[in-house]
């Protein structure tokens, strides 16, 4: 499905300069398969206003993510980035109120590599601390933590 101009939200920014777009809306899949493995990890760090982190790196039926961040009056983006479409896009939610437990599908397709993004939406500088629980399709050796 491409991307219109009018769908596009925002950007998170990377050390060195690169950004990528953001979407707010998740996109359900309702026609997954049943889920093969499951990797469990930490997440965590410090972002400054407009940038975030990235996680991960598996195929994946779903995503569930619980995070805390404080100060708690900034929102975060917490979205998926589907590294087999082009443009990278990070597809999922806003939230607010400091702590948050969500669950995201593939955009696309469950068969696509992805990332979780972790991105600061505010106007100042927050921590956060959280797990990931992500369940995937295909059996993979876990990938190293935190990029950007």
């Amino acid at each position: 499905m491409p991307l219109e101009a009018g769908m596009y939200r925002g950007y998170i920014e990377y050390e060195g300069g690169y950004r990528i777009p953001i979407v707010w809306e998740t996109i359900e899949l309702s026609d997954l398969e049943s889920v093969d493995a499951v990797v469990t990890f930490g997440i965590g760090g410090t972002l400054a206003p407009g940038y975030g982190d990235e996680y991960g790196g598996y195929t994946l039926v779903r995503v569930e993510v619980e995070v805390d961040w404080w100060p708690s009056s900034g929102p975060l983006f917490i979205g998926l980035i589907d590294h087999d479409v082009d443009p990278y896009t990070a597809y999922g939610v806003k939230v607010y109120g400091g702590s948050v437990r969500v669950t995201l599908y593939p955009p696309f397709s469950q068969y696509h590599y992805h990332t979780l993004v972790v991105g600061n939406l505010g106007d100042n500088t927050v921590s956060y601390s959280g797990h990931v629980q992500w369940q995937t399709a295909h059996k993979y050796e876990p990938a190293s933590g935190k990029g950007g």
